[in-house]
């Protein structure tokens, strides 16, 4: 402020300033034009204003600068998962699916004296169901029935609980109750959007109980697909001839979800499918973990790396490159040869033990409605008997050996084409529990295969 020389009424007011464009450009120093501004007198009544300006004074106050926050509503968690582990017994489908509460199937056991409350639900479903198992497979062993004069082959020991009988008559071999189910069914019929039920499997079958007793109904709902039941079960049951006792005895759980229903009960489970790996007592609060894995995904992995890797270059080598791949010899054989023979030999060692071991982890034929057991069965078979077969192949110069290298590509053709058709419908099978775009995979690998057949060629 700088007081104008020979009055002490008057004053001038010249602004600093300083403005910023951006970080590199900006202006310091910045002076405003005079303003004279009069002094306020208590002693002047002219003065009503109390300020006089020759420039009309201009007030402004900068409001602080809040940034806008966008609010996003708290993602709501699914009310099952609620007290999993500390309040209630709990098992999902995939496995470790309960940590990130993303579960295709889930059910949990809550237990309050001799109240026994469970709770199911599946994504995708026509019915989401849980069993109680005394191991961790859905089946003892398979019930074969068969008419009149038929024959039939019945197990030679059963397990203990099970309650078994010979019909002379109709040649028939029952056993009764070996898990015992309780399913979370759609039912339009009962004016419910889904209803419980028990059932047992027997063998290879479902069957619903004559008798729905020892099971009671509290809710249920069908959002968006996925299908949800609660309800209580009482702590022992009859289930077929079989005493259940949730308070005495350890069961494994057995969790499936399926896309459709029979006519009075569960059709397969082609959603999903999960057994736990160990059995509790219910009134324990645990978290079931899943059974393994391991040779199921060895199976897989290793059926893979034996037709879409090593075969799919032995084919290409003996094909492609037999006339030029021969400059130095490996193992006193052509290179083309050599390598031929080091791949097929590798696809033979890795079919035969995928083979054995979906055997050892299945213990049974499949029994889900897809040709990949029958398909995969052939194609072992011609992989087993192809190099067999080469060891007896005929001198170049005999006249057996045309007609040996035409049946030589021909079965080996034949054993890779349908290993990768069986591959295809891998995909599936529940117990896979592949994502479908690994078709697409599939898809892209054949086409590249094709293609490096015209290249070569």
């Amino acid at each position: 402020m700088v007081q104008r020389k020979g009055s002490s009424s008057w004053e001038v007011a010249v602004g600093n300033a300083t403005f910023v464009q951006d970080y590199s450009t900006f202006w310091v120093g910045v002076l405003s034009d005079k303003v004279e501004v009069a002094k306020r007198s208590v002693d002047n009544p002219a003065q009503s204003t109390g300020i006089s300006t020759t420039r009309a004074p201009k007030t402004s106050t900068v409001p602080p600068y809040v940034p806008e926050v966008e609010v996003k509503a708290a993602a709501t968690d699914d009310p099952i998962y609620s007290g999993c582990g500390s309040t209630k017994s709990c098992f999902g489908a995939p496995d470790q699916c309960l940590d990130t509460k993303s579960c295709t199937a889930v059910t949990t056991v809550q237990v309050e004296g001799d109240r026994y409350t469970f709770e199911v639900k599946g994504r995708g479903a026509g019915y989401a169901a849980v069993a109680l198992s005394e191991d961790s497979k859905m089946t003892h062993y398979e019930v074969i029935y068969s008419g009149r004069g038929s024959h039939i082959v019945c197990p030679r020991k059963a397990p203990t609980h099970a309650n078994m009988e010979l019909n002379i008559k109709n040649m028939s071999c029952l056993h009764s109750g070996d898990d015992s189910v309780m399913e979370c069914a759609r039912d339009s019929a009962q004016n419910r959007p889904a209803n419980v039920y028990l059932s047992y499997n027997t063998g290879k079958t479902n069957a619903r109980s004559s008798i729905q007793r020892g099971i009671s109904f509290i809710n249920s709902s069908y959002v968006n697909g996925e299908v949800y039941c609660r309800f209580t079960r009482d702590v022992v049951t009859n289930i077929s001839g079989k005493i259940y006792d949730l308070e005495k005895n350890k069961y494994y759980l057995l969790l499936a979800v399926g896309s459709s229903l029979k006519a009075a009960g569960v059709a397969f489970h082609d959603v999903i499918y999960e057994a736990s790996s160990d059995g509790y007592i219910l009134s324990e609060i645990v978290t079931f973990a899943s059974v393994s894995k391991l040779l199921l995904r060895l199976h897989g992995a290793f059926m893979i790396a034996a037709w879409i890797g090593a075969a799919s270059v032995g084919i290409l080598l003996a094909r492609y490159f037999k006339q030029t791949w021969v400059g130095k010899p490996f193992c006193g054989k052509d290179q083309w040869f050599a390598w031929h023979r080091i791949l097929m030999l590798l696809v033979w060692s890795l079919t035969i033990t995928a083979f054995v071991l979906i055997f050892v982890e299945l213990k049974s034929w499949s029994s889900e409605d897809n040709p990949h057991a029958i398909l995969g069965t052939v194609t072992t078979l011609l992989a087993f008997f192809q190099p067999i077969g080469a060891l007896f192949r005929p001198h170049p110069g005999s006249r057996r050996r045309p007609i040996f290298n035409w049946l030589h590509w021909l079965l080996g053709n034949m054993a890779h084409i349908l290993a990768i058709v069986t591959i295809f419908f891998a995909i599936e099978l529940s117990k896979a529990q592949l994502p479908e775009w690994t078709t697409w995979i599939l898809v892209v690998y054949v086409a590249f295969h094709v293609a490096m057949q015209f290249v070569l060629s």
